[in-house]
């Protein structure tokens, strides 16, 4: 069943191409892949896995080409533009550079092989981005379907939180993890359709600090009849119940960060959260911090077994940091070359950290060029508006998408489940955000235009 739906993904999508306009049936084949496909993969000599990522990739790159191909081509890279070139080109340089073949041309071949992984899991979902969404009014249609695509999986998380997680065995004939994973504090995390729970606990959420946010801006009072406080807390119990520790720790960071915000009109809280992540990756790279001191937090805070399991993480990560070392710049390339063997050759370590993957295979290049893709929309939103018009209505989407990107780099900290959606908002931020005159004139004025304020005379948005 899943080798079936996976394949009809592509004519579906077309046909949806066809009945709609084509950003709002990105937007369906996007959102309805991440929740509803199954989680498979399937494998061709010579050409990257095709699986559900791939599939949506695809799909909506194939009903772009039949039906909008003119939008495609009228693309111009921008120097922004940068971060991503740069993660998409590492696999060739770091293949070619490791010397993984026999020769010149198999290294060559085997690095624009992980190029193109890395173009069509990263690049062709941020290229839809920067085409497809250049206006506020565009980014308040994406925060708005991945807010109302957490609604939808609401009544599914709820089945799976009482009879445990089933969905995907329902449908598809078995589980995509490990069932004895989904067991926490004495009941069940569930993951639906999703690689895992803790994918799941971070899509839920990102859903709660995009709806409080398009709920307190007024851009949402209520979803079909229900109104929004009451789905507010339905949501927001919902993600406390699917039981993910990281993902609630997140919430409360990020839910903290955007009232800090508002009620103090400053920009230095979403400052923190952005220097959070990197702060936190040079300090356990160079092994300046053992983190010892976040272990024993976590000990008084949650119970022993996760404790446990963040300072085995913190072991891997240890482990991984020092063998990256000895190759700085490019990494060690792909084919487990960055993993750590013992003298009778057995596995030593597991990668889970998106950040510890990146520096491992691509070294401080990669992992600089990703970090620096996820968090320039939330510098540029710093940078080019001030924090009271965060919460305007024109504005309030845009600040909300950032926020959600800070905090998937956060999770990115400690896992390494990519979503193509998420490279949808960078594309859009980064397209949007640098562009003042895309806002309403009555809602902001540029940097350099002073306005009066109380006989004296600054800017608007500083």
């Amino acid at each position: 069943m899943a080798p079936i739906v996976l394949c009809a993904s592509l004519p579906i999508a077309v046909a949806i191409f066809a009945l709609y306009p084509p950003r709002r049936a990105l937007l369906v084949v996007f959102f309805a892949g991440w929740l509803f496909l199954p989680m498979a993969t399937i494998s061709f000599e010579g050409v990257p896995d095709y699986n559900k990522n791939t599939a949506i990739t695809c799909s909506v790159l194939l009903g772009v080409a039949l039906f909008d191909l003119r939008r495609l081509l009228a693309f111009r890279p921008r120097w922004l533009d940068l971060p991503m070139l740069i993660w998409c080109i590492c696999p060739l340089v770091s293949a070619i550079t490791n010397q993984v073949g026999a020769s010149l041309a198999e290294s060559f071949y085997g690095g624009v092989t992980n190029c193109l992984d890395h173009v069509i899991l990263w690049g062709i979902p941020y290229l839809l981005g920067r085409v497809y969404f250049t206006t506020h009014e565009h980014l308040c249609e994406l925060a708005v379907a991945f807010f109302l695509a957490s609604v939808v999986y609401l009544p599914l998380c709820m089945i799976e939180i009482r009879f445990s997680p089933q969905m995907h065995n329902w449908f598809y004939g078995y589980h995509q993890h490990h069932f004895a994973g989904t067991k926490r504090y004495g009941g069940f995390r569930p993951m639906v359709f999703m690689q895992h729970g803790l994918m799941l606990g971070l899509f839920l959420t990102n859903g709660c600090v995009l709806g409080f946010w398009l709920w307190q801006s007024g851009l949402i009072k209520r979803v079909w009849v229900v109104p929004m406080w009451l789905l507010m807390l339905i949501q927001l119990g919902t993600t406390v119940f699917s039981k993910s520790t990281a993902a609630l720790g997140l919430l409360v960071a990020g839910g903290g960060c955007m009232v800090a915000s508002r009620w103090s009109g400053i920009r230095i809280f979403l400052g923190a959260l952005v220097l959070m992540g990197p702060i936190y990756m040079v300090l356990r790279a160079t092994g300046v911090w053992t983190g010892e001191s976040l272990y024993r937090i976590a000990t008084h805070i949650t119970y022993q077994e996760r404790a446990e399991s963040l300072q085995g993480r913190m072991i891997n990560e240890d482990l991984f940091a020092e063998k990256a070392l000895g190759r700085p710049f490019f990494g060690w390339s792909r084919w487990n070359r960055f993993q750590v063997y013992d003298d009778w050759g057995n596995l030593l370590t597991t990668p889970d950290g998106l950040w510890v993957i990146a520096l491992g295979q691509f070294g401080f290049t990669g992992l600089s060029s990703v970090v620096t893709l996820l968090l320039l929309p939330a510098s540029l939103l710093m940078w080019r508006y001030r924090a009271g018009l965060w919460w305007r209505p024109a504005m309030a989407p845009a600040a909300a998408l950032a926020m959600v990107l800070v905090l998937f780099l956060l999770d990115c900290v400690l896992n390494a489940m990519i979503n193509h959606v998420y490279l949808l908002i960078v594309g859009a931020l980064i397209t949007v955000l640098p562009r003042i005159d895309s806002v309403p004139r009555h809602m902001v004025h540029p940097i350099h235009r002073p306005v009066p304020v109380l006989g004296r005379q600054r800017s608007d948005l500083s």
